[in-house]
C-alpha cells in the first residue's frame, strides 16, 4: 500500500543522508528543520515518518559514511570474472543432488594452483538482528590445510550484509597468506572466492552497489588493490546454499555459531551498521505496520486465511482462465453456486453432487464430480 511504501521511502532516505559528514548541507537543514502545526518542510517531514527508524539507529549504531570508486580505483582492481561451475538450467533441487560431487571434482582439479575460499553469513532470528560471518581458506585438500576464520558483523544487521563481510574477510585471509606464503612450497596465482548468495558478488563485481555496504566495500577493495599487486586473479564462484558442500558448510556452522554468542551477549560487536542494513530496518518497519493493519482489518477476512503474512508473493497459473479463477477464489468471490447465490445468481448454493453448499472447500477437498 502506497501510505506504508512511503513510510519505508521516507526511512530510506533519511538513512541516506546519515551516510553524509555531519558538516554537509542536508544535515545541518535536518537539524535546522522545524515544523508548524501539519505544515512541514520536506526535511522536517522526513524526520518525523523516520521516528521508529532512529530508535532502532539508536540502539544498533551509527550509519556507515558513503563509499564510491572512482574510474582509476576501479582499474586498480582489474576484471574479477564470474564462474559458472554448475550448470544453471537445472532445478534447484537437482543441483544440490550432485553439487557437492561437482564441487570436490571442481577443487580436486583447481587446487594445485589456486586457494580457494568458502565464505558465508548467518543472522541470528529474523531478517534482521545479530549477524556474524566465517571464511574457510583451502590450500590443498589436506584437512591440516583448511583454515577457518570468524569475525562479528553487527548487533543488528540484515543477511547480505553478513554474506559481503564474510566476503570482505575471505579476501583478508587470502592476502594474509600470499604475504607469508612460500613461493616454493605453493605455486599459486588465483583465488576463487566461494559463496552461496549472489546478492554479495552484485557488491564486489559492481561498483555501484558498493555504497550500500561501504565498510565491507572499503575492505573488498583495499584486499583486491593487495591481490591485484601480488599478481594475483580472483574469480566469484557460486556455491547452492545448504547442498552439503563440505568446506561451504564448515563456514556456514562457523558464521551460524559466532552469530549465536552475540546473541548471547557474549561477544562485542561493531558499533556501525551499513547503508544496506538501515534500508532493510526501514523496510522492516513498514512492513509491520502493514501487518498490523492486515491483521486488524475488518475486511478481506476470507483472503486473510488464504494468505496471512503481508508481502506474500502469490504465483499465478500461466492459462489465463485459471489465473482468473484463483484469483477469484483468494477474493472469496468464486463462480461457484454457494457464492452466486448471494449475489441472486444462482437458484440455489447445492452444488450438481448432491452437497448442500457448493463452497472452495468442497469444491476442490471433497466434490466427486
Amino acid at each position: 500500500p502506497f501510505r506504508f511504501r512511503m513510510l519505508e521511502l521516507c526511512g530510506r532516505e533519511y538513512a541516506r543522508i546519515l551516510t553524509n559528514d555531519p558538516e554537509h548541507c542536508l544535515r545541518r537543514l535536518m537539524s535546522q528543520s522545524i515544523r508548524k502545526g501539519n505544515e512541514f518542510c520536506p526535511l522536517a517531514y522526513l524526520h518525523l515518518k523516520s521516528r521508529e527508524l532512529i530508535r532502532r539507529l539508536e540502539e544498533s549504531g551509527k550509519v556507515e559514511s558513503e563509499f564510491y570508486l572512482s574510474a582509476e580505483d576501479i582499474l586498480k582492481v582489474g576484471e574479477i570474472k564470474q564462474l559458472d561451475i554448475l550448470n544453471e538450467n537445472k532445478e534447484g533441487s537437482e543441483v544440490k543432488q550432485f553439487a557437492r560431487e561437482v564441487f570436490d571434482h571442481w577443487v580436486e582439479d583447481s587446487i594445485h594452483d589456486s586457494v580457494m575460499v568458502f565464505t558465508d553469513g548467518s543472522v541470528c532470528s529474523g531478517s534482521t538482528g545479530p549477524g556474524a560471518c566465517a571464511a574457510v581458506l583451502v590450500i590443498n585438500e589436506e584437512a591440516e590445510c583448511c583454515m577457518v576464520h570468524s569475525e562479528p558483523v553487527g548487533l543488528v544487521v540484515d543477511s547480505v550484509t553478513c554474506e559481503v563481510s564474510g566476503l570482505a574477510l575471505g579476501l583478508e585471509v587470502a592476502v594474509d597468506f600470499f604475504r607469508s606464503y612460500d613461493r616454493e612450497l605453493y605455486k599459486k596465482s588465483r583465488v576463487f572466492l566461494c559463496c552461496d548468495c549472489k546478492d554479495a558478488f552484485e557488491v564486489v563485481t559492481n561498483s555501484k552497489q558498493m555504497v550500500m555496504r561501504s565498510g565491507a566495500s572499503r575492505r573488498i577493495f583495499s584486499s583486491l588493490v593487495e591481490l591485484q599487486k601480488f599478481g594475483v586473479n580472483v574469480s566469484t564462484v557460486y556455491v547452492p546454499g545448504h547442498a552439503s558442500v563440505r568446506y561451504n558448510e564448515i563456514a556456514h556452522l562457523e558464521a551460524k555459531s559466532a552469530a549465536c554468542e552475540i546473541s548471547k551477549g557474549k561477544t562485542e560487536v561493531p558499533s556501525m551498521i551499513s547503508l544496506g542494513c538501515a534500508y532493510s530496518i526501514a523496510a522492516e518497519i513498514s512492513r509491520g505496520h502493514w501487518q498490523k493493519k492486515w491483521n486488524n482489518s475488518s475486511s478481506g477476512e476470507a483472503t486473510r486465511y488464504l494468505i496471512p503474512d503481508v508481502g506474500t508473493k502469490v504465483v499465478f497459473p500461466p492459462q489465463r482462465d485459471i489465473a482468473v479463477s484463483y484469483c477469484r477464489m483468494l477474493l472469496d468471490d468464486p463462480m461457484l453456486k454457494e457464492y452466486t447465490y448471494r449475489s441472486n445468481l444462482s437458484d440455489s448454493p447445492m452444488c450438481c453432487c448432491g452437497c448442500d453448499r457448493e463452497t472452495i472447500d468442497h469444491f476442490l477437498l471433497n466434490c466427486s464430480l
